[in-house]
C-alpha cells in the first residue's frame, strides 16, 4: 500500500491491532477463504468517525495530496451518513452514526477508528451462509447499503475489526 496509508493507520487503527493495514487485509482475506467465503476484491476500509467533515479536514492536513469524498449518502437502514472516495486504489468510507446502531456502539466504546474491511463477493447469500455455518453471528443480516447488498460480521479472530461482505449493485 502507498505510504499515505500509514497516515490513515496512524489516525484510525483501532487499539489492539498491531499489524499494518496490508497485513490486516491479508489476514481477513485468509480468514474468509478458510471459512469457504471467496472474496473477490478489497472494497474499502470503513472508518467510524464523530464528524465526517472534521475527519476529512484532519486527514488532508496530514496528507501530501488532498482526499475528497466522491459520494455522500444517508443509509437509513443503518442510521449513518457515509462519505466514500478513492484513496490510492482502495476506497475509504467515513461513517458518521446518527442514531443507535452498532456503528455508534463502536464509536462510543473505542472512539474513531477502522470499523470494518469490506470485501466484494459474487454471492452474498452464500457468503453469509458460510460464515453463519462457521458459527459467526451476523450483525443484522443481509441488507441494502450505500454500495450494494451488505452483511456484517464480528469474528473474534479479527477483533476489534469487523468484516463486511458486499455484493455490489
Amino acid at each position: 500500500m502507498h505510504k499515505e496509508w500509514d497516515i490513515v493507520a496512524a489516525c484510525w487503527l483501532p487499539a489492539g491491532v498491531t499489524s499494518t493495514l496490508q497485513a490486516l487485509s491479508d489476514g481477513i482475506r485468509g480468514y474468509l477463504s478458510s471459512n469457504a467465503v471467496e472474496p473477490r476484491d478489497l472494497s474499502h476500509f470503513g472508518i467510524v468517525v464523530e464528524n465526517i467533515d472534521g475527519s476529512v479536514e484532519r486527514l488532508n492536513r496530514d496528507l501530501d495530496t488532498a482526499w475528497t469524498a466522491t459520494t455522500r449518502d444517508w443509509v437509513e437502514s443503518l442510521g449513518v451518513h457515509v462519505a466514500r472516495g478513492d484513496f490510492h486504489g482502495i476506497e475509504l468510507e467515513l461513517i458518521q452514526p446518527v442514531g443507535q446502531s452498532f456503528f455508534l456502539e463502536a464509536l462510543q466504546a473505542g472512539g474513531e477508528g477502522i470499523h470494518h474491511l469490506s470485501f466484494t463477493v459474487a454471492d452474498i447469500d452464500a457468503g453469509h451462509a458460510a460464515l453463519a455455518a462457521a458459527g459467526e453471528p451476523s450483525m443484522g443480516g443481509i441488507r441494502q447499503g450505500s454500495h450494494g447488498r451488505i452483511a456484517f460480521f464480528a469474528p473474534a479472530a479479527v477483533a476489534p475489526v469487523c468484516i463486511e461482505l458486499c455484493q455490489q449493485h
